[in-house]
């Protein structure tokens, strides 16, 4: 249990913290005066979330491995590649 709140949820939270700073936060305030620190934020928020999502998929690496099938028809799982494809995407561009 201890591992499944470790490994999967902590940083699924922490993801979705970074992500909200940054949209809501980060972004409307990068046209402003002073953009030299929220460039900074903007960077470092990006670069947080793309390591976050690429940890989450090699984790899935196992479980898509042990039941491939089961995998790919869960809608758990779509959700979720598609949440992390979603914030690879957006956080890169």
């Amino acid at each position: 249990m201890k591992i499944d709140i470790f490994a999967f949820f902590l940083p699924r939270v922490i993801q979705l913290f970074i992500f909200f700073y940054w949209s809501n936060i980060v972004l409307p305030n990068l046209d402003a005066q002073d953009n030299a620190s929220f460039a900074e934020q903007n960077t470092a928020c990006s670069y947080l979330m793309n390591i976050i999502s690429l940890y989450i998929l090699i984790m899935d690496i196992p479980r898509l491995l042990a039941a491939p099938k089961l995998y790919v028809k869960s809608v758990t799982s779509f959700v979720n590649l598609t949440v992390l494809f979603l914030i690879l995407i957006n956080s890169v561009d």
